[in-house]
């Protein structure tokens, strides 16, 4: 008979069967049955199941023992155990064997099923055909001259790689030692087209001492990338040339924005904030106001 390693306990029956029981009784008849069910019942012997429960005396023994029967009786496998667990036992036992079954056969078809098809090809003949014989193609020295470009396609089978849609005609490099490497002059012409504020071989000086200052940001995989970045915030920061005293000019759609102001309380443009502060810093137009009825009623 097969072991399993769990056993289904229904607590509720469990409980409000053992409700007369001291707590040490309940411990003991709970690892009796624990006993009973990994070893397939407990032997009719009450010494032999007080050293089984830990130590229990006669009054213990006697109101555990009339909650156990006695199974096989007459027999070798003579033995105590509880009705409720030999029923649940026999549960698993089937669903056990039902499930080792229905794989058993589940194997069988399936190994089955390869067998046949093997069986099937091992017992058509094999005809092996003799292999072609490579054909050399001998070309003339004046057949190489009269044709070159088939000849150059004769001599790989590999057709060429085709260059990645994402990799760029030219690569940009940048080393602290050597500077900038593999920027063409179509790169410069388009750039100076792109960003006509910025002028590109001295914003590539401000990159280079920008990237000896900062050598841990220097471990870029797209350097061309990074190029056309920096002459973009060149280029929205007014141009190489701008004059610092004028301020960075302002997007017209965020000086409309309008932010949370935690002092305010409220949602303000950087105009409606700005005159805000300073209607704060004066005393404010309510508390001037009041003061000055103040000041017209004592006038009176």
């Amino acid at each position: 008979m097969a072991k399993f390693c769990w056993m289904p306990l229904y607590t509720s029956d469990l409980v409000s069967s053992c409700v007369d029981m001291t707590p040490h009784q309940f411990g003991a008849y709970v690892r009796l049955l624990c006993y009973a069910w990994d070893n397939h019942g407990l032997p009719n012997d009450a010494n032999a199941c007080g050293r089984i429960a830990g130590g229990i005396d006669q009054a213990d023994w006697k109101a555990i023992r009339r909650r156990l029967e006695v199974f096989d009786a007459g027999t070798d496998r003579e033995r105590l155990s509880h009705p409720r667990l030999e029923t649940e036992r026999e549960k698993q036992a089937h669903l056990h064997d039902s499930r080792s079954e229905a794989g058993r056969r589940a194997a069988n078809k399936r190994w089955q099923t390869q067998c046949d098809g093997n069986a099937d090809a091992l017992t058509k003949p094999c005809h092996l055909e003799p292999e072609p014989e490579p054909k050399v193609e001998v070309i003339t020295e004046p057949e190489l001259s009269k044709e070159p470009h088939a000849a150059h396609g004769d001599a790989t089978s590999d057709p060429p790689k085709r260059r990645k849609r994402s990799q760029p005609a030219s690569v940009v490099l940048w080393t602290a030692d050597g500077g900038w490497v593999g920027i063409l002059d179509a790169d410069r012409h388009e750039w100076a087209v792109a960003f006509p504020g910025a002028v590109v071989e001295q914003e590539l000086a401000k990159a280079t001492a920008w990237l000896k200052a900062n050598p841990s940001k220097a471990g870029k995989r797209n350097w061309r990338a990074f190029v056309v970045r920096w002459l973009s915030r060149c280029q929205d920061k007014g141009g190489t040339n701008r004059d610092a005293s004028k301020p960075l000019p302002v997007p017209q759609d965020q000086s409309k924005r309008r932010f949370y102001r935690g002092d305010a309380n409220e949602r303000l443009t950087d105009a409606e904030y700005a005159a805000w502060r300073r209607d704060q810093r004066t005393g404010g137009t309510v508390s001037a106001l009041a003061q000055s009825m103040k000041l017209k009623e004592e006038d009176l």
